[in-house]
């Protein structure tokens, strides 16, 4: 269930989505010719040449804010059951509180920390609440806790791991790398029940892209492709459903390397869900635009 589990980080399905918004009070769908709002407008970036220092190469490292806090937003507008280029459209909107705190043992944890994540959604759906230990590379060394409940029901992660986001040395315009995600939720419903599931696995390429300006900082422009699969064992209203769910990321965050913090991240997703059961062959199309709105 999410958007920003991974989310920071990319897992991400549609089908989990739309179970999702389900849960939100008031939410308006309507189906609509498929249109995604510019965001680059709309959060004021400006593509820059890279100064003397950037061309001999920037290390990327997460850095807790002094304060120990932040905020951001992040809007997600969501096309499902696309056909002819119209689907039904579905706009969220998530408020995000980051609490960073120092790791259990200080001694033996080197560079990592805690990160407490909780989201409030302006359509009146529950809290998630995430809480890893990472390290300032992105890596999560120990997973903590997961959970979301809303009127649909409740759902928990189970595990989840991840490689470092960014590469141990410092690098330059052009340069790649790599990292794996993995995350087994478990979903609890009235209406739906877990027969079998898979985790979510995302195997994603990133790349130093460029640099820009956001504001009066000056950020990295990474560059995020991957790749999610899953496959789904449910039954709905006493009915087997198999549900086979694939879906392309493109992921583009800005990076403020010197302060070691995300000031945005532009996702869009491109999905199918298909079902060997059923003549279910869903599209859809997501665009999030995630910026801090206080730090």
């Amino acid at each position: 269930m999410r958007r920003r589990f991974a989310s920071r980080k990319m897992i991400s399905a549609l089908i989990l989505f739309a179970l999702f918004a389900s849960g939100c009070a008031g939410l308006s769908m309507s189906v609509r010719d498929v249109v995604f709002e510019d965001p680059i407008k709309k959060l004021g970036i400006v593509d820059v040449e890279p100064n003397l220092q950037e061309k001999l190469g920037i290390a990327l490292r997460l850095t807790p804010p002094a304060e120990g806090r932040s905020q951001a937003s992040e809007e997600t507008r969501i096309y499902a059951r696309i056909q002819n280029g119209r689907g039904i459209e579905m706009d969220l909107k998530r408020t995000i509180q980051d609490t960073y705190r120092s790791c259990a043992d200080p001694y033996s944890c080197g560079e990592s920390f805690r990160l407490l994540s909780e989201s409030t959604f302006s359509c009146g759906s529950g809290k998630i609440i995430e809480e890893n230990e990472i390290t300032t590379r992105g890596e999560i060394v120990r997973f903590l806790r997961g959970t979301h409940e809303s009127k649909i029901g409740q759902f928990r992660i189970l595990d989840w791991k991840r490689t470092p986001l960014f590469p141990e040395t410092p690098v330059k315009l052009g340069d790649e790398w790599s990292y794996e995600e993995t995350m087994n939720v478990q979903m609890k419903s009235a209406w739906v029940k877990e027969e079998d599931s898979s985790p979510y696995h995302i195997d994603a390429v990133s790349k130093l892209a460029g640099f820009a300006t956001l504001g009066s900082r000056r950020v990295a422009v990474i560059k995020t492709f991957a790749k999610e699969m899953k496959v789904e064992k449910l039954k709905v209203l006493l009915k087997n459903v198999e549900l086979h769910i694939y879906a392309n990321l493109e992921e583009t965050s800005y990076f403020d390397y010197e302060k070691g913090s995300v000031l945005a991240r532009i996702t869009h997703a491109h999905s199918i869900a298909t079902s060997p059961d059923s003549k279910l062959n869903d599209v859809g199309e997501s665009q999030s635009i995630y910026y801090q709105t206080k730090t």
